[in-house]
């Protein structure tokens, strides 16, 4: 393709103040300008000033194929369309991403309504529908039915998120800070990818024998949970014990400091999941070492899904061990997937009321 080389606009230089690097266009087209003023190319001025619009849209094609799928809260005059949130304040690291954005509640929640009924309600419909309804199945037929018809969308979802991070077009814009091989995903993909092998493992060694094991079968769910609570305990004491990384846990390096437990996750999840990308991970570092109420913030969240993950393992654990199979089947597939609800409903209201105490006392914590 030929491109037209001409002068950058006022337009651009505006641009160019935010921060934006030039491109490689943009470097080719000052130099020629530069060329053309000591006279060593004749006519190259000429050129220089010639104005294409297939030009215009190949100069700024590296920034908008980096941005193109960031679902920014910002409108284009730099202000919040719900309010300020911080950027009044001197020295406030922005997250520029929240729940604020309307299409991103819209996502959120059509996400987690299929969720909830493939995690819950059909799993949970089908065994009760087919065990006691009319005709009623076997319990082999009921399992082989529930396995073929629930546990689809979460795993596309998790392997769209994955490929996202191996696919050479995407990784470099969501992959962790300091990470360059793409074939290395974060922490959060190889935790559940660890979690649904213990869940699968569970149902296969419950479904095998001819007579099933429903209480094992029941408890495939509270597995995972438990999985998942270990993870959050094991990251959590290297945090408070000031231990340094024994491996690359997402951005933070090994030899690091650990931050909270939730911290990866949540970098994990707004990053590649939220379409936030590596400006994202960048923005929640720069405000992980800046605010202490937002480190401290995070610490009650880890301890308070780090308690709760072990509170739904033993109340389902104790229900499937104390009651007939098909009452512990309901609980104990219900119970993990009811408190995950509950704790993030809790924990969303938690973060919002914190965050506006955090902006509003950020005067004081940068006073010196």
């Amino acid at each position: 393709m030929r491109f037209a080389l001409r002068k950058q606009p006022k337009a651009d230089e505006n641009t160019a103040s935010h921060g934006d690097p030039p491109t490689a266009l943009e470097q080719l087209s000052t130099a020629d300008t530069q060329t053309a003023g000591s006279g060593s190319v004749p006519g190259s001025s000429n050129l220089s000033q010639q104005t294409d619009p297939e030009s215009l849209v190949e100069t700024n094609a590296n920034q908008q194929e980096r941005r193109r799928d960031i679902d920014t809260t910002e409108k284009p005059n730099g202000a919040h369309p719900h309010g300020l949130h911080g950027e009044e304040l001197e020295g406030f690291p922005i997250l520029n991403y929240g729940l604020q954005h309307r299409k991103r509640r819209s996502k959120i929640a059509f996400y987690f309504t299929l969720l909830l009924i493939e995690s819950l309600l059909l799993p949970e419909a089908l065994f009760y529908g087919l065990t006691f309804g009319l005709p009623s199945f076997e319990i082999q037929d009921t399992f082989a039915i529930i396995t073929a018809l629930c546990g689809t969308f979460s795993p596309i979802k998790f392997f769209l998120g994955m490929f996202k991070l191996w696919r050479p077009k995407t990784t470099d814009r969501c992959r962790p800070l300091g990470q360059s091989n793409r074939w290395a995903f974060d922490f959060t993909h190889i935790t559940i990818t660890i979690g649904y092998w213990i869940f699968i493992i569970i149902l296969i060694i419950g479904t095998a024998p001819h007579d099933q094991i429903t209480p094992l079968i029941a408890m495939a769910a509270p597995g995972f949970t438990f999985w998942t609570g270990c993870v959050l305990l094991f990251l959590q004491l290297l945090h408070h014990t000031g231990t340094r990384a024994p491996f690359r846990i997402s951005s933070t390096a090994k030899g690091s400091l650990v931050p909270a437990a939730v911290y990866p996750f949540i970098e994990d999840i707004c990053a590649v999941e939220g379409h936030g990308n590596r400006e994202y991970r960048e923005r929640l570092k720069a405000r992980y070492e800046a605010s202490p109420v937002f480190r401290r913030m995070l610490d009650q969240v880890s301890w308070f899904w780090i308690v709760g993950a072990f509170l739904a393992v033993a109340i389902s654990a104790a229900i499937v061990g104390s009651t007939p199979w098909y009452i512990g089947y309901g609980f104990g597939w219900g119970v993990p997937f009811l408190w995950g609800y509950i704790w993030a409903a809790i924990t969303t209201i938690f973060v919002s009321r914190t965050l506006k105490k955090e902006k509003a006392t950020w005067a004081s914590i940068t006073r010196p």
